[in-house]
């Protein structure tokens, strides 16, 4: 199997591999043709909470629900507006998962997509790449995942040439009910701040970048 992982995080051992570069193919299909749902167009705005059909273990606690923020962040106890970002670990008792925490406006361009499966060849693909960076796991069997996905975003305050910048980049939660893992995977990364982040309108970079 080709790995296509860029960034595998061991949510309940806190560990990390190795980051490269990925194609769209190399994303676990998404959009509305796969059924996934389209979170309203925003700046700094959330979906409500979306409830799962398998709890998720995280920091020692069963989540049933979950938000996907526009700012690249999956959250657990409330919404995330922040789009400056701030050193991890946060000061506030937060659960958070950002992928790509910054100042990303839809109303600007893109799309954010999710979703819930528990299709067998998605939960095996996941289980094998797991085994593959984690060996030491061999025993993980995937039963459950959630799929959410910045298509060609836009930052805040982009103008005309800032728009044409876009990121798209991927997080997906599999757990078998007791370990949990996360997967990053990065298609473009083109900008890293809005301008109330200090960064330029044009270029989308500068500032407080991306975390």
């Amino acid at each position: 199997m080709k790995m296509k992982t860029l960034f595998l995080f061991c949510l309940l051992f806190i560990l990390t591999d190795k980051i490269d570069a990925a194609s769209l193919s190399d994303f676990y299909p998404f959009g509305m043709v796969n059924g996934d749902r389209r979170a309203p167009t925003n700046d700094d705005g959330s979906t409500e909470p979306i409830p799962v059909s398998t709890s998720f273990p995280f920091f020692n606690y069963q989540h049933d629900s979950l938000i996907v923020n526009t700012n690249g962040v999956i959250s657990f106890l409330g919404t995330m507006s922040t789009y400056t970002p701030s050193s991890f670990p946060l000061p506030s008792k937060r659960r958070l998962i950002a992928p790509y925490l910054a100042d990303t406006d839809t109303r600007k361009g893109g799309d954010v997509w999710y979703r819930e499966s528990t299709n067998l060849t998605l939960l095996g693909e996941a289980t094998g790449e797991i085994h593959e960076i984690f060996p030491e796991h061999f025993n993980f069997h995937a039963a459950w995942m959630f799929i959410a996905t910045w298509d060609n975003v836009s930052f805040f305050g982009s103008d005309s040439i800032g728009q044409q910048k876009k990121c798209t980049f991927q997080c997906v939660l599999v757990t078998n009910g007791r370990h949990s893992f996360t997967i990053f995977l990065y298609d473009k990364i083109e900008w890293t701040t809005g301008t109330a982040s200090s960064g330029d309108s044009t270029s989308g970079l500068g500032g407080t970048p991306a975390q």
